[in-house]
């Protein structure tokens, strides 16, 4: 049946992304609280779009990151929490050519993991949602992190996809014992390295190259 196929909720947040508002990154529209209504009324699942590894819209300038170099290279925190620099100490962008500025999020980093969770319970305590749609989640490249503060390897390594299992399985699992026994993970474009952690995935064919493979 159509309606047991989860369906996904784009634009319930504000999007502002600000790591100053801790708790508070992705406001939600009041119309989501009335659309989400309708859905659960109607008996249909729906999962709503979580983008967890970058972040944009308000993004600190770049100068500020760099004024705060010095101290993160000496393994001090920088105040800003989760972002992923290269081995000079220069914030990794994100690849997305026709979107603005948008820095990596390290995946092992607490706050970036926090979030996630944070939201995960608040969609399916305050609004019904039975599942979450991790957006390119399981195809995402790995970018080295050299934060000395981040609880990780600096670099390299397989810290990266050790620490998004973990992260999915501690969602899951989070949500499921506080708001709902059968709350799913779903993703895009599934690979090998997370099968264990989605029940879904949307497979599809419209990945636009970026540059040379």
């Amino acid at each position: 049946k159509a309606g047991d196929i989860p369906a996904l909720v784009y634009n319930w947040d504000e999007s502002c992304y600000d790591l100053s508002l801790y708790g508070k990154w992705l406001p939600v529209r009041p119309q989501f609280a009335v659309e989400s209504v309708k859905l659960e009324n109607a008996g249909q699942p729906f999962s709503p779009y979580f983008l967890n590894h970058k972040y944009s819209d308000k993004a600190p300038l770049y100068s500020q990151f760099k004024s705060a170099r010095t101290r993160k290279l000496n393994g001090e925190p920088h105040g800003l929490p989760g972002i992923v620099p290269d081995r000079s100490g220069d914030c990794s962008i994100a690849p997305w050519p026709t979107m603005q500025t948008s820095y990596r999020l390290c995946q092992a980093e607490a706050v970036t993991r926090q979030y996630p969770l944070d939201y995960a319970n608040l969609l399916a305590e305050s609004y019904g949602a039975t599942g979450i749609y991790l957006d390119v989640f399981t195809n995402l490249d790995h970018i080295p992190c050299y934060d000395f503060s981040h609880n990780h390897p600096a670099g390299g390594g397989n810290w990266e996809s050790t620490a998004r299992r973990s992260l999915v399985d501690q969602l899951r699992a989070d949500v499921r014992q506080n708001h709902n026994s059968e709350f799913y993970t779903y993703s895009e474009s599934q690979n090998e390295l997370f099968l264990k952690q989605f029940e879904l995935v949307f497979e599809h064919a419209t990945w636009e190259l970026i540059g040379p493979l």
